[in-house]
């Protein structure tokens, strides 16, 4: 008896196995594929077979809302009205929401003739109006006057001075102000104009640039022999040529930045010299105020009046900065300084410990004091402009900036906006 159990399981085992490899060797679908092969039976009116491939597309993580949409338009095309239902409804479920487009769209043709069409416009419509209606409030308020809040995850707006809720946190991502204001919700990118109506965007929100304000180099240099104490320029303004006399690197001395800086009506350079850094003019003589006594040295993108501002460390490791006038600005304030999406807005974000602070580079002031168990996670600004974007890192005119608002979260983990002044915008209790 016991050997036909070992024998039966031993069959089961074999079966189960050869099944998994037969299942194996059935090619993964590949979605893009797919979707070029759906696109070019639509164009050629093959709509069945456009609605296959489509339907192979949807059955892979890559699936998009405008799938599922195109997808109901060949089912529809085909007579097959229940799969136009299901695709139509999955694709407003997933944010196609192009309410004028459906309506006019002769794919449809078959299926607005099913009573079910019908309820899927009008569940789209008071998919819309529900939204809409969230923002009357705010039909006659300034757009400045709008402060996004958080709340369980998320988002709405306040009033700026009363901090009465406007818009009940409804949304995955609002907006400041400008001619509009964009909204993110269930995957969703739109703007709400002035008169409250919603405009449908379907591109990707912008992403993050990073400018570099400063970069290191190494020309080739030149032994002092020859004459040259400092360094020379070319005919586009480039350092091209450096005294032997400074450290060296891979390439030949280590300096920067590229093009030289006008200190006093000298050209300066930052060089190292015996392992030590500091500024250096074009006939090799140090810089009165900025001599060679640092651990490193660098041009930082600050706008502390007409002078050049640089982020000094000494050999005990702490940060500073330094004007051209010799000026000790902040000594020893922080521990670090990160270059991340604030400095485009001329902020700082720096830690000193276990405490973070943000400065004001257009005068090196707090912005937000050094604070322990806050953590900024963004910036915003309202703003006198046509851009409407989510996105901190927008074109919007500089000049045309009325306020910066920051994203903070505190020790006890509550998520919100604040201003320079420190005031927090929270519901009002």
């Amino acid at each position: 008896m016991i050997y036909t159990r070992i024998l039966i399981f031993c069959l089961l085992s074999w079966l189960t196995f050869k099944l998994s490899a037969q299942q194996s060797l059935i090619p993964a679908v590949n979605y893009y594929q797919e979707i070029a092969t759906a696109e070019k039976h639509y164009k050629n009116k093959g709509y069945a077979h456009a609605l296959h491939a489509y339907e192979q597309a949807l059955s892979t993580p890559s699936a998009k809302k405008g799938d599922y949409y195109n997808a109901a338009c060949c089912a529809s095309l085909v007579g097959d009205l229940d799969k136009a239902n299901t695709y139509l409804n999955k694709s407003i479920e997933l944010g196609y929401w192009d309410l004028k487009w459906m309506s006019n769209d002769a794919d449809f043709a078959n299926f607005r003739q099913d009573r079910r069409w019908e309820k899927n416009i009008q569940k789209l419509n008071t998919t819309l109006n529900t939204i809409e209606a969230k923002f009357k409030r705010i039909e006659n308020i300034p757009r400045t006057d709008l402060i996004p809040y958080q709340e369980n995850g998320l988002w709405g707006y306040l009033h700026r001075e009363s901090k009465e809720i406007l818009v009940p946190a409804s949304f995955d991502k609002v907006g400041f102000a400008g001619d509009c204001l964009e909204i993110k919700y269930k995957n969703v990118l739109f703007s709400i104009d002035d008169q409250t109506k919603i405009n449908l965007k379907y591109q990707d929100e912008p992403s993050n640039s990073h400018q570099q304000v400063f970069k290191v180099f190494n020309p080739p240099g030149v032994d002092s022999s020859g004459a040259l104490k400092g360094f020379k320029v070319n005919e586009k303004g480039n350092v091209n040529m450096v005294s032997k006399d400074f450290d060296q690197g891979r390439g030949g001395p280590i300096v920067s930045p590229i093009k030289p800086l006008s200190i006093d009506g000298q050209s300066y350079i930052i060089a190292r010299k015996q392992g030590k850094y500091g500024l250096v003019n074009q006939d090799g003589v140090t810089h009165p105020k900025i001599g060679f006594n640092y651990k490193s040295i660098s041009l930082n993108n600050c706008y502390a009046g007409s002078e050049k501002c640089f982020l000094v460390e000494n050999e005990a490791s702490e940060l500073s900065f330094v004007l051209s006038t010799g000026e000790v600005r902040l000594q020893n304030a922080m521990d670090s300084i990160f270059n991340d999406q604030f400095v485009k807005f001329k902020f700082a974000k720096v830690r000193k410990g276990q405490h973070e602070g943000l400065l004001d580079l257009t005068n090196l002031s707090w912005a937000i004091p050094l604070s322990e168990g806050l953590n900024i996670l963004d910036l915003g600004f309202t703003h006198r402009d046509w851009y409407c974007s989510i996105s901190s890192s927008s074109d919007v005119e500089q000049s045309k900036i009325v306020a910066f608002y920051f994203l903070v979260k505190n020790a006890k983990g509550q998520v919100y906006y604040m201003d320079k002044s420190q005031t927090v915008f929270l519901p009002k209790s």
